[in-house]
């Protein structure tokens, strides 16, 4: 059983909803890492109809596999007898919790098509103009409900008032939804439901692991009924207490819900909103069985294995030609990009009281520095391609740099992860930025007062208690730069430079070095990785100048003393070791 996060804040459904080309909030893998493939997978599972809401849009292409599965349950004595006694090797994953934690469960699924399956639960509430009969919901009459809960079908269900989120019951209350008074008018109950034939509609699909999403008391009474796997409760009032020398988050005593959450015992109780701790541990309870890598994956692998150790203060034998950031930039100025080109989306579409607001408060880019922020997103567009030398190199530039090593490493391997990308393919992880994302690292890696801020920054990354995947972290302040360059919010400081590149790429840096300052300082870990990523977007945006004018005072005052060597030889850890750590300005925040 789940529920939207709409439901918790309105009993009124939403008339569309929005979705821009690149997201407000981001967030990255610091799990242990695992290959997964990108094709999409919904549990669609079977059910019964409800009367007007459903299309023929929307019956999947499995509709008789899906009915074969209606039946064969519907033949056993009971459903939840049948599912206990099956045979599966799929993992059950139980996320329960408020109502937002639904959310969180579809960006998992998303993110991960290929190891998570979600289970589809059943609801009586009217279908809304963006959700799909069988995708979001299956949605069925109130009379429907009752019939699938008084036949065993709905192995948990609870009935509830959307608009108050407190008004849950474990339990069917009567055949007639159930009314209250909500500032002054009534508002009706929905039921929800989770149905045995769903599940085991979900295991049949090629997928190691479902998750189910419910409540608190749906939770537990999947615990009741013995159906198994692992349960995590995500909940808004927890705490860090110490068991055994090791910290963990437990519910307070003070919380409503601390009863239930007693009588649930959870596998692993985490804060609302705490996405990559939910991740990691996802992850983590996948089978560690992998599909055989291809030929030339074995071959890198290998080639890397033949070294015995790697020595960063040994020198290769030839040498190797370090990318500048200005070598790059003239690639990508005259390079033919049209292609490229054409499937950009520079600017913010508005429209109605947005778009009227815009024109007569908004600052616009100018005219003649299109061109170069069209180059901008171009930049984004473009792929690592193995064909072009290039590439490749600006790989090699960016690990020398970061680790000081003196060797030439392949093209696959875990190296890779060491400077924090997700896969040991790095190219993966830029699907969604493109080149711009090394494009920025490589800017950072070209001067001498920035390189010293990246050595670091590098050496927090790979800290015992408060590490974090350094190049995955940079491509999303790189996401974050395109949103702001995207709705304009830097065309007043790209007007004052009479520039873009440079501008975008020190608002990249100023962004990343007060992330560097706030985790440092305030000792973060992974449970509050997405709460300082977004509270460094705030304060990029509220004031993009200040930001910038404090980072580059920082540059002066504790980086641009310490010169690094930043020609073809790079300097050695134990250069790297006796860099004193940089001061923390006091005035860090800007809000």
């Amino acid at each position: 059983m789940d529920v939207t996060a709409e439901e918790a804040t309105s009993g009124t459904a939403k008339k569309g909803r929005g979705s821009p080309e690149v997201s407000d909030e981001f967030d990255f893998d610091w799990s242990p890492k695992k290959d997964h493939t990108t094709s999409r997978q919904e549990d669609t599972s079977p059910l019964p109809q409800s009367n007007g809401d459903s299309s023929a849009a929307d019956v999947n292409s499995d509709a008789k596999s899906k009915s074969d599965v209606t039946n064969n349950i519907a033949r056993s004595s009971t459903p939840l007898q049948t599912l206990l006694s099956s045979q599966t090797n799929c993992i059950t994953l139980v996320v329960c919790g408020p109502l937002e934690t639904l959310t969180t469960v579809k960006k998992l699924v998303s993110e991960f098509p290929a190891s998570f399956v979600r289970v589809v639960s059943h609801t009586t509430r009217k279908k809304r103009e963006f959700e799909v009969h069988g995708r979001d919901y299956h949605f069925v009459s109130r009379n429907e409900m009752v019939q699938l809960i008084d036949s065993g079908e709905m192995i948990e269900h609870c009935e509830l008032i959307p608009a108050l989120k407190q008004s849950i019951f474990s339990s069917l209350q009567s055949s007639s939804p159930v009314e209250a008074k909500l500032e002054g008018s009534t508002v009706k109950s929905d039921l929800y439901g989770t149905g045995a034939s769903c599940i085991h509609f979900a295991r049949q699909r090629s997928c190691p692991c479902i998750i189910i999403s419910v409540t608190l008391a749906g939770a537990v009474m999947l615990r009741q009924k013995e159906i198994g796997g692992h349960f995590v409760l995500m909940h808004p009032d927890v705490f860090n207490e110490e068991n055994d020398g090791v910290m963990k988050f437990a519910i307070t005593l003070e919380s409503p819900d601390a009863d239930m959450a007693q009588q649930l015992q959870p596998d692993v109780v985490l804060p609302m909103e705490a996405y990559l701790a939910l991740k990691s541990y996802a992850l983590g309870i996948l089978p560690t069985t992998k599909p055989p890598p291809n030929q030339e994956y074995l071959e890198a692998v290998s080639e890397w294995e033949q070294i015995a150790s790697v020595h960063p203060a040994q020198t290769s034998t030839t040498t190797f030609q370090f990318v500048s950031y200005a070598e790059l930039l003239q690639h990508f100025q005259t390079a033919n990009l049209e292609q490229q080109r054409v499937n950009i989306r520079p600017t913010l579409h508005r429209a109605g009281v947005k778009a009227v607001t815009y024109k007569i408060f908004g600052t616009k880019l100018r005219k003649s520095l299109r061109c170069e922020r069209d180059l901008f997103f171009t930049v984004a567009k473009c792929h690592y391609d193995d064909s072009n030398p290039l590439h490749f190199r600006v790989l090699q530039t960016i690990y020398r740099r970061l680790t000081g090593a003196n060797i030439d490493c392949p093209r696959y391997g875990k190296h890779w992860e060491d400077i924090g990308f997700q896969q040991r393919d790095p190219a993966t992880d830029l699907r969604g930025t493109g080149f711009l994302s090394l494009f920025h690292i490589l800017y950072t890696l070209s001067s001498s007062d920035t390189i010293n801020m990246m050595i670091n920054i590098y050496k927090l990354s790979q800290d015992a208690s408060q590490h974090f995947p350094l190049c995955a972290l940079c491509i999303n302040i790189t996401q974050q730069t395109m949103v702001a360059m995207r709705d304009e919010t830097l065309a007043k400081l790209c007007n004052h430079r009479q520039e873009v590149l440079n501008a975008t790429n020190e608002y990249f840096a100023a962004s990343l070095h007060q992330f560097y300052c706030l985790w440092r300082r305030h000792k973060r870990t992974v449970v509050q990785c997405s709460d300082v990523l977004k509270q460094v977007e705030q304060m990029a945006r509220s004031d993009p100048h200040k930001l910038i004018t404090q980072y580059k005072r920082t540059l002066l005052q504790h980086y641009q003393a310490r010169t690094v060597t930043t020609t073809t030889e790079q300097p050695s850890f134990t250069d790297i070791s006796k860099l004193p750590e940089p001061l923390i300005p006091d005035n860090e925040h800007f809000t």
